[in-house]
């Protein structure tokens, strides 16, 4: 019994101690391969790119998750984007300005790296492959933080996010393209909070939001195009609250609207096209866009169709722009229009009469205007 207790003694001293070798081994890999995604040289980048990659495979999730989050910090770091030049070495400003008496002269020094857009890509083809139902050595479930990254170009398409938290907030899509077609959005948080689209084409096209969280809070549209077409609401819930739509073109055309929750509330409308076309609002969808403000710009229904579930429209400000509904179908659910806020610029509609249909509120046409309290 005394010699079997010191055996057991003994392998549980040397599996601590190869454990403590192994996490020795990996800190030393992690960092020389994070030593060489941060060169000056491409190919060495790319050399830590795929290190990174490999040592992720070879580890359970909480190491995988801490290769994860080295390339993730890279597209973080300060990128001009939009294609500019990288190709200098240093670059050297010269700041200067009055403080009280003294004239003080402040020199920053710039490391550029080169091929900085092409590194950036491989990275994110890395984590997407990583992403993808039929991946071998899968990264779905982990955190990915791409907060304040610029992003002018990179393929999500067929991205499976389905658990942790997935943070674009503050991000700025600046140009080039970025694709989310055929994303699957089925659990955890993904949060746009705060991004700013202000040029080239991100879609999302035939993406599928099925479960969990996602959130485009306070997103800032003012150009370029962003695509929601064919994209499938069918469960979870997605929010565009406080957004602000500026110039360029969104459109959910097309788009299935047929459970979950979707809310556009306080939502402001000032330019641009944002087009609802063809879209289809179903089954047991909640589409919100209380309290938003129509002050500018196009937002056309052409040929909606809103045959189930709820969408509501309650305490709206319309005061200016465009709101086109006067192609639409009304044939069922409820559609809610009550005690707008402004009533300056209607939306269009496709009755005449002042008497909507019975899915539609309120039942007297047009709505009484309710001034909300300051």
């Amino acid at each position: 019994m005394i010699a079997g207790v010191g055996g057991i003694i003994y392998l549980t001293i040397a599996y601590r101690r190869q454990r403590g070798v192994e996490a020795s081994d990996f800190m030393n890999r992690l960092e020389n391969a994070a030593r060489q995604l941060g060169s000056s040289d491409p190919m060495v980048q790319y050399a830590g790119i795929y290190a990174l990659e490999a040592l992720a495979d070879e580890n359970a999730t909480e190491r995988k998750q801490l290769c994860v989050d080295v390339l993730c910090a890279y597209l973080r770091l300060p990128y001009q984007g939009n294609g500019r030049p990288t190709l200098l070495k240093e670059v050297v400003e010269k700041h200067a300005w009055t403080d009280g008496r003294r004239n003080v002269e402040e020199i920053r020094t710039h490391q550029l790296r080169p091929a900085d857009k092409e590194v950036r890509l491989t990275i994110i083809r890395t984590i997407s492959r990583h992403l993808q139902d039929d991946a071998s050595k899968t990264w779905s479930g982990l955190d990915l933080d791409f907060t304040g990254a610029v992003i002018d170009g990179g393929d999500f398409s067929g991205a499976v996010f389905s658990g942790g938290k997935v943070s674009f907030s503050g991000a700025k899509f600046s140009g080039g393209k970025v694709s989310f077609s055929g994303a699957k959005f089925s659990g955890g948080q993904v949060n746009f909070d705060g991004a700013e689209f202000l040029g080239g084409k991100v879609t999302f096209f035939g993406a599928q939001f099925s479960d969990g969280e996602v959130t485009f809070f306070g997103v800032r549209f003012s150009g370029g195009e962003v695509s929601f077409s064919e994209v499938q609401f069918c469960g979870g819930e997605v929010s565009f609250g406080r957004a602000k739509f500026f110039g360029g073109k969104v459109s959910f055309g097309y788009a299935e609207f047929s459970g979950g929750k979707v809310t556009l509330n306080g939502a402001e409308f000032y330019g641009g096209k944002v087009s609802f076309g063809r879209a289809r609002f179903s089954e047991e969808a909640e589409v919100s866009f209380g309290r938003a403000k129509f002050s500018g710009g196009e937002v056309p229904f052409s040929g909606a169709k809103f045959i189930g579930g709820e969408v509501s429209f309650f305490g709206a400000k319309f005061s200016d722009g465009d709101v086109d509904l006067s192609d639409a179908k009304f044939s069922g659910g409820h559609v809610d229009f009550r005690k707008p806020a402004a009533w300056d610029a209607p939306p269009r509609v496709p009755w005449d009469d002042g008497q909507p249909p019975v899915n539609v509120l309120p039942d007297q046409w047009p709505p009484t205007v309710s001034i909300p309290k300051e």
